[in-house]
């Protein structure tokens, strides 16, 4: 049995927020596929309206999107209390600098197009809080936080 599903025999949910119905919907696709449940959303704003704690979950977010971006979602959360890791993805990467490091409550980044591969990796950190043995050594791996 996959460790997200240890704890209370239920499985992890995984909050997908993008504004491409597309890449929503692959995404849960697979990850349902995987055993997961799935909650999609369009913005960061319906997410914060709707969202309740629900046990082993995680964000993942597109980092730019419109009003609210992922990184500020992120930020919301922390600011609210709400321990949610969240992993943030997009394709706009390699024009973004990350000086700071990782936005607090930010536990991965990928950059679009990932894996599927990738993409389950993540989560499964995100839903563990516990280090990737080895992070891929694709270009596309961007940051885990330790």
């Amino acid at each position: 049995m996959p460790a997200h599903q240890l704890q209370d025999l239920s499985p992890a949910t995984i909050f997908v927020i993008d504004d491409d119905h597309a890449v929503r919907d692959a995404l849960t696709v697979l990850l349902e596929t995987e055993g997961y449940a799935v909650a999609t959303f369009n913005s960061a704003a319906r997410f914060l309206k709707t969202y309740r704690h629900q046990g082993p979950s995680c964000l993942v977010v597109e980092v730019d999107l419109p009003e609210m971006d992922g990184s500020e979602l992120a930020g919301a959360l922390v600011a609210r209390g709400i321990e949610l890791p969240v992993v943030l993805m997009s394709g706009q990467l390699r024009n973004r600098r990350l000086e700071r490091g990782l936005p607090n409550g930010v536990v991965a980044i990928l950059e679009k197009p990932f894996g599927d591969r990738e993409l389950l990796e993540r989560v499964a950190y995100a839903l563990d809080r516990s280090p990737v043995a080895a992070p891929p050594s694709n270009d596309s791996y961007v940051g885990l936080r330790k």
